[in-house]
C-alpha cells in the first residue's frame, strides 16, 4: 500500500504531511536545501498502527518549487510524489534568466533538456525557435519541456522571455600529459617550473582549460590556439617563477567542452639537495618457493636525482651469472626460481656526479620440496632379507628447509632417516615420508621376509641312486611367488613333456615361503634329466623358474684294481698299504688284522680319501694277516696279505731309549725353530709396519707403536656404507696397495653424488700391511682437517669386503706433474715502471666504490692458463702452511716432494701421504739404500746415516720442495750419481745451486732449510711468515691489488688470522 499524501504549499501555508503503514522517508527537489526543511515523525491513527511524517519548509522561494517524493524507508520502490508550485506574479519562471542567454549542449542522438520551469500551473507558455529552421513543438509537462530554444510566457498580462542558446558539444580526441605521470625537480637546478596542457579538438570547438593546483596565487597562465584543416590545437602553459618546496603536490589540467570533459595530472616532487634512501621493503631475508615462474626482489628506495643501480649475487654482477635475472626498473627479477638462485643479493646505488654510495643486501631463502634420493638410484627395494637378520632402510631426503623424516609411525632424526630393523620377521613395506614447509615426498620400500635364499630355490634332499626314491623340492617366498609347478624338461626338443603323476607332488606352505615338493619313487635310468620348478613373480607378473639336474647313479658291485702281497719287513721300520676300489657307489674301506677291525691308533693311520693304511715303527705286535674290504651297496671284495717283522724279539730292549732320545732332541729343535720364527716377525721399530707410512707420529711423544695403539677411530663418525661407493679408474698403484676415483653418494650429507679417492690394499695383502692402513686411518683422524691436507671424508671397515679409506679427490695430480706441464706457459716477466704506473691509476678509481668479490677459477681455464711466479711463490706458502698445521699436530711426513703434493680447484695445494699406494720399487727417486729403498734427495743428513725424522728433517725436505717448485719439477740434485759418495758429499756441505726461476730470497730460504745442525734450520712458523711476506711483496711490486687468500685459511686457533672459507675469496690489499 502506498503511502497518501496530502500537501499545500504558499508563502503563508508551507508544510506536507504524509502517512504510511511503515516508517517513511523524504526527497525534495534540488533548490531546496535541508537546513530548510523541518521533518516531524509521528504515530498516528485510531489504533496509533500508521506512521505520520510532517514536513515544514521555512521561508518558501520560488526555487522550491518542484517534485516531493516521499517513500518507505525499508522499501524504496514504494513511493509516492507531488508537483509543488511556490508562485510568484513577479517572477514566473523557476530559473531567472540574466543578461547573457544560457548554453544548452546538444548531443548526438540524446535529447536535449531545457530548463523551463514556471511557477504558476495556469501560465501560457510559447515555445518559438529563432533561427531558418522550422519550429519543432515538442509536448511539454509541468517537470520540463523538451527543444525549446526560446520560451515565451504570458502571466498576468504580462510577457515574458527566457533565452537560450543552443551549441554542439565538441569531441575532443587526445589530451597530452603535461609531463610523466611523476615528476622529480631539484630546487636550486630548477628555479622555473612550466606546465603545457595540450587538447586536440575538432573545428569551431568552444572549450575551456583550467588547473588545479598548489599555490593557485603565485603562477602565470597562457593559452594558445592552433587551426589545422581537421582539427583544433589548445594550448594553456602554466607558469611558476620562483619555485619552492611549497608548491610539490598533485597538478591537475582539467579539459571541458559542454559535458565532455578530460583531465591528466601530474605529481610534481621539490628537493632541495641530492639523496638516497635505501631499506628493505619487509623483511631483510625472503622466502620463495622453488619452480615459482618468477620473483621480484624490489626494495624501497628514493633517491634524487636518478641514481645508478647494480644487482649483484654472491658478490658478483647477478645479469651475468644468469639470463634468467633481469632488471625492471630497480627491481631485479628471477624467473623461474630455482635452488640455485638462494643466496645473498646485493643492491648498488650510486649518483656518481654527487659521490653518494648505499647499498642494500638482502637474503633470498628458496624454499625446495623435499626429494628423496633413493628414487633416482636403481634397486630401491632391497628384495629378499633372511629372517633374522639386521637390516637397515635407508632413506636420504634433500630439501630447504631440511625436510623431516618419518618411518611410518617411526620418527628418525632428519636430513637422513636410516630404520634399523633389528630382526627380519614381518615382511610388509616401510614408507618413508620427507616433508618440510614446501611440500612432501615418500618413497615405498617393500621388504619380504624369506627363510629361502634368494627368495627362490631348489634343492634335492638324497642323491639319487637306482632303486632308492628321490625328493625334489622347490621353495619360493610366499609374498613373492605364486603357482608353483614341477615339469621334466625333454632334452631333444627342450620341451615340457608330462610330470609324474599328481599325486607325487605336495605342496606345503610356512611362515615366509610355499614349498613343492616331487618324489620320484623307484629311481631307474630313465628318471635322469633336468627337472624344472615354475613360479610366477607377483610383483612383476613374469614366469620364472629354476632347473635342477638329476642324474641317476647305477650301482655296480665293488672291484679291487690291485691285491696285496705279503710283505717282510724290518722292526721300527714303516709300511705303506693300498687297496684301491671301484664300485657305484665308491665302496667304503675296512682293514682287518687277524680277523679283527682295524682302527686308528698310534702308529696306525687310515686314510679317509682312498683308505690307504699307514703303520709307522712297527713293532712285532704289527706281524699278522692284514685284510682290506671294500663294500657298497651292491656287495663287498677283498685281499689279504700277510706281514712278517725281522728281529722282533731282540730289538724291544733297544726301543724305549731310542724313543726317548728322539723325543728329546725333537723337543730342542722346536724350541729353536720358535724362537727363530719370532724373531724373523718381530720388525725392527714397530709391530705396525710403519715403514709403509710417510706420516707418522712424532717418536719424541713416545714409542710409535705405542702412540699407534692409543690412537682411535669413531665409526659412528667416519663408517661409510659399502653399496653407496661406486669405485672408478685407478688413480695409482703401488707394491702393497693402490687409489681409485670413485663416486660417493651422500658422503657430504646431501643427495649429490661427490667425486672422492680410496686407499685400499691389492689382493693378497698381509696382515701388517692390514694393519699399516688401518693406523694411516687413525693417524688422518688424528690430524683433523685443514685446507692444505688431503682431509679424511671416510672409510670402509666393518667385514664383508676390503679396507677402505676414502679421501678428498685433487683432479689435477701431483704437484711435480703439473710444474713440467707449465714450463712452455710460464711467465717470469717483471712489471714495467708504466705498468706500474697505470696500476697505481686503477687503484684510484677503484677507491671510489670498494667491492669484496668472490671469482672462482674455471677449472678447464686453470689447465690453459699461464703461470706466474707469484703462484710458485703461493704454492710454497701454502705447503709451508699444511707442515706448519702437521707440525701442530705431532706429525712427521718423512716423504716431502712435489709428487706427495697434490694440486686441487683454484690452485689449492694439500698434503698428502700415498704411503701403501706408492710403488718404491719401481720409483726412480727411491734408491736402494741396506735393505730399505729411501727418497735420499729429499732426506737429511741425521735421516740417511742416524735413521732420525724429526720436524726439522722435514724442513730440509721443504727445502728440496722448493727446489723442485722454483725449477718446474725439475729432478733435485741433477748430473749427480746418487751413491755412498753422494751421502757423503751432502754431509760434508755440498748444497745444490739455485734454481732457474727462484729469487734471492727463495735461495737464501733454501740455503737456511739446508743447514747442518737441524737445530739452526728455520721452523715451519717461520717459513710461513717469510714465504707470507714475500709473497705480499711480490703482488703489491707487480702492482696487483687481488691474490688469492682461500689457501690461507688455518685450522689451528693458536694464530690470530681470520680468513674466508672460499678457496678463493679475493680481497684487496692496500
Amino acid at each position: 500500500r502506498l503511502p497518501s499524501c496530502c500537501f499545500f504549499l504558499s508563502k503563508l501555508f508551507n508544510y506536507l504531511l504524509a502517512r504510511g503503514r511503515w516508517e517513511l522517508s523524504w526527497a525534495f527537489p534540488s533548490g531546496l536545501s535541508r537546513d530548510q526543511v523541518h521533518v516531524e515523525e509521528s504515530r498516528c491513527g485510531r489504533t496509533s498502527t500508521l506512521y505520520c511524517s510532517v514536513v515544514t519548509v521555512s521561508r518558501s522561494q520560488v526555487q522550491h518549487t518542484g517534485l516531493f517524493r516521499c517513500r518507505y524507508r525499508h522499501r524504496t520502490r514504494k513511493q509516492t510524489s507531488i508537483y509543488v508550485y511556490v508562485t510568484d506574479s513577479q517572477q514566473p519562471f523557476v530559473d531567472h534568466p540574466g543578461m547573457s542567454p544560457d548554453v544548452l549542449y546538444l548531443k548526438e542522438k540524446q535529447p536535449l533538456v531545457i530548463p523551463c520551469r514556471v511557477t504558476h500551473p495556469n501560465v501560457t507558455t510559447t515555445l518559438v525557435k529563432v533561427s531558418a529552421c522550422d519550429l519543432i513543438l515538442v509536448e511539454y509537462t509541468h517537470t520540463h519541456i523538451r527543444l525549446c530554444p526560446i520560451t515565451t510566457l504570458t502571466f498576468s498580462a504580462h510577457q515574458h522571455l527566457s533565452h537560450f542558446l543552443s551549441h554542439r558539444g565538441s569531441h575532443m580526441h587526445r589530451l597530452q600529459r603535461p609531463l610523466s605521470s611523476s615528476f622529480t625537480l631539484f630546487l636550486s637546478w630548477q628555479p622555473l617550473m612550466v606546465l603545457n596542457c595540450t587538447a586536440t579538438g575538432e573545428l569551431n570547438t568552444r572549450v575551456n582549460i583550467t588547473w588545479d593546483y598548489p599555490g593557485k596565487v603565485r603562477p602565470t597562465l597562457k593559452s594558445r590556439l592552433l587551426k589545422h584543416r581537421t582539427h583544433m590545437l589548445f594550448y594553456n602553459i602554466l607558469t611558476i617563477p620562483k619555485l619552492q618546496r611549497s608548491d610539490r603536490g598533485l597538478y591537475t589540467c582539467r579539459v571541458t567542452s559542454g559535458e565532455n570533459t578530460k583531465q591528466q595530472k601530474v605529481t610534481v616532487t621539490v628537493f632541495d639537495r641530492p639523496f638516497i634512501r635505501l631499506k628493505p621493503r619487509h623483511e631483510s631475508v625472503m622466502e620463495v618457493q622453488a619452480g615459482q615462474k618468477s620473483y621480484r626482489i624490489s626494495p624501497k628506495l628514493r633517491a634524487f636525482p636518478a641514481p645508478q643501480v647494480i644487482w649483484l649475487k654472491d658478490g658478483k654482477v647477478a645479469a651475468e651469472q644468469c639470463s634468467r635475472y633481469h632488471m625492471e626498473g630497480n627491481s631485479l627479477v628471477i624467473r623461474d626460481v630455482a635452488e640455485e638462485d638462494a643466496g645473498r643479493y646485493t643492491v648498488l646505488v650510486r649518483i656518481q656526479e654527487h659521490g653518494l654510495f648505499q647499498n642494500l643486501t638482502l637474503r633470498l631463502v628458496v624454499n625446495v620440496s623435499p626429494q628423496i634420493g633413493e628414487k633416482a638410484v636403481s634397486l630401491q627395494d632391497p628384495g629378499s632379507v633372511p629372517r633374522g637378520s639386521r637390516q637397515a632402510l635407508h632413506c636420504t631426503s634433500h630439501g630447504v628447509p631440511p625436510p623431516h623424516i618419518q618411518w611410518l609411525w617411526h620418527p628418525c632424526p632428519s636430513k637422513v632417516g636410516v630404520l634399523t630393523v633389528g630382526e627380519a620377521s614381518v615382511s610388509g613395506v616401510y614408507r618413508c615420508v620427507a616433508s618440510n614447509m614446501a611440500g612432501t615426498d615418500q618413497l615405498d620400500i617393500h621388504f619380504y621376509v624369506t627363510d629361502v635364499p634368494g627368495g627362490f630355490s631348489v634343492s634335492q634332499r638324497e642323491e639319487p641312486r637306482e632303486g632308492r626314491d628321490l625328493h625334489l623340492t622347490c621353495v619360493a617366498n610366499r609374498y613373492l611367488y605364486t603357482a608353483l609347478s614341477w615339469q621334466k624338461v625333454n632334452n631333444t626338443e627342450y620341451a615340457h613333456s608330462s610330470i609324474p603323476a599328481p599325486s607325487s607332488q605336495q605342496l606345503t606352505s610356512g611362515e615366509f615361503s610355499n614349498s613343492l615338493i616331487l618324489l620320484i619313487s623307484n629311481l631307474t635310468a630313465r628318471d635322469s634329466g633336468a627337472y624344472r620348478c615354475s613360479a610366477r613373480h607377483l610383483i612383476t607378473r613374469r614366469k620364472t623358474h629354476l632347473d635342477t639336474q638329476v642324474v641317476v647313479t647305477i650301482l655296480e658291485p665293488p672291484v679291487l684294481l690291485n691285491n696285496l702281497t705279503d710283505l717282510t719287513v724290518n722292526i721300527s721300520s714303516s709300511v705303506i698299504l693300498s687297496c684301491p676300489s671301484e664300485g657305484v657307489p665308491a665302496p667304503t674301506i675296512t682293514w682287518y688284522k687277524d680277523e679283527r677291525t682295524l682302527s686308528q691308533g698310534s702308529g696306525i693311520v687310515i686314510s679317509p680319501e682312498d683308505g690307504t693304511l699307514h703303520i709307522d715303527r712297527i713293532t712285532g705286535d704289527d706281524q699278522g694277516l692284514y685284510t682290506c674290504q671294500a663294500t657298497n651297496e651292491r656287495g663287498s671284495a677283498e685281499s689279504s696279505a700277510y706281514i712278517w717283522v725281522n728281529g722282533a724279539s731282540e730289538a724291544s730292549f733297544l726301543e724305549l731309549p731310542m724313543l726317548t732320545c728322539t723325543c728329546v732332541v725333537a723337543t730342542l729343535f722346536w724350541l729353536l725353530l720358535t724362537l727363530i720364527i719370532r724373531k724373523l716377525k718381530q720388525p725392527s721399530n714397530s709391530n705396525t709396519k710403519t715403514e709403509y707410512l710417510s706420516i707418522i707420529l712424532d717418536t719424541g711423544e713416545g714409542p710409535i707403536e705405542e702412540q699407534c695403539e692409543r690412537l682411535q677411530y669413531d665409526p659412528n663418525q667416519w663408517e661409510f656404507p659399502r653399496e653407496r661407493l661406486q669405485l672408478g679408474k685407478p688413480l695409482g698403484r703401488g707394491a702393497f696397495g693402490k687409489v681409485i676415483q670413485a663416486s660417493a653418494f651422500g658422503i657430504d650429507n646431501t643427495t649429490s653424488c661427490s667425486t672422492v679417492a680410496v686407499k685400499m690394499l691389492k689382493e693378497g695383502a698381509t696382515a701388517s700391511e692390514h694393519k699399516a692402513l688401518m693406523t694411516e686411518l687413525k693417524i688422518l683422524n688424528h690430524i683433523g682437517h685443514h685446507l692444505n691436507v688431503v682431509n679424511l671424508l671416510g672409510a670402509c671397515t666393518k667385514p664383508g669386503g676390503p679396507l677402505m679409506v676414502i679421501v678428498e679427490y685433487c683432479c689435477y695430480g701431483n704437484l711435480s706433474n703439473f710444474l713440467k706441464s707449465k714450463r712452455e706457459v710460464f711467465v717470469h716477466n717483471p712489471v714495467t715502471a708504466s705498468e706500474q704506473s697505470l696500476m697505481r691509476e686503477k687503484r684510484k678509481v677503484r677507491q671510489e666504490l670498494i667491492l669484496v668479490l668472490f671469482l672462482p677459477i674455471d677449472p678447464k681455464s686453470a689447465l690453459n692458463s699461464p703461470l706466474f711466479l707469484e703462484d710458485l711463490i703461493s704454492f710454497s706458502f701454502q705447503v709451508a702452511r699444511g707442515m706448519e698445521f702437521l707440525a701442530s699436530r705431532k706429525c712427521i711426513h718423512r716423504d716431502l716432494a712435489a709428487r706427495n703434493i697434490l694440486l686441487s680447484d683454484n690452485k689449492v695445494v694439500k698434503i698428502c701421504d700415498f704411503g701403501l699406494a706408492r710403488d718404491i720399487y719401481k720409483d726412480p727417486d727411491y734408491v736402494r739404500k741396506g735393505d730399505a729403498r729411501l727418497p735420499l734427495k729429499w732426506m737429511s743428513p741425521e735421516s740417511i746415516f742416524d735413521k732420525v725424522f724429526t720436524t726439522q728433517s722435514d724442513v730440509w725436505s721443504f727445502g728440496i720442495l722448493l727446489w723442485e717448485i722454483f725449477s718446474l719439477g725439475a729432478s733435485p740434485y741433477p748430473g749427480l750419481q746418487i751413491d755412498e759418495e753422494f751421502c757423503h758429499r751432502l754431509k760434508g756441505g755440498t748444497r745444490m745451486r739455485a734454481p732457474e726461476y727462484s729469487t734471492s730470497e727463495i735461495y737464501s730460504t733454501m740455503l737456511a732449510c739446508w743447514e747442518a745442525s737441524p737445530s739452526d734450520r728455520p721452523t715451519f712458523t717461520n717459513l710461513v711468515e717469510t714465504l707470507g711476506d714475500l709473497l705480499q711483496a711480490r703482488v703489491q711490486q707487480d702492482g696487483k691489488d687481488y691474490i688469492p687468500l682461500g689457501s690461507f685459511k688455518t685450522s689451528d686457533t693458536g694464530r690470530s688470522e681470520t680468513f674466508k672459507e672460499n678457496p678463493l675469496a679475493v680481497t684487496n690489499l692496500r
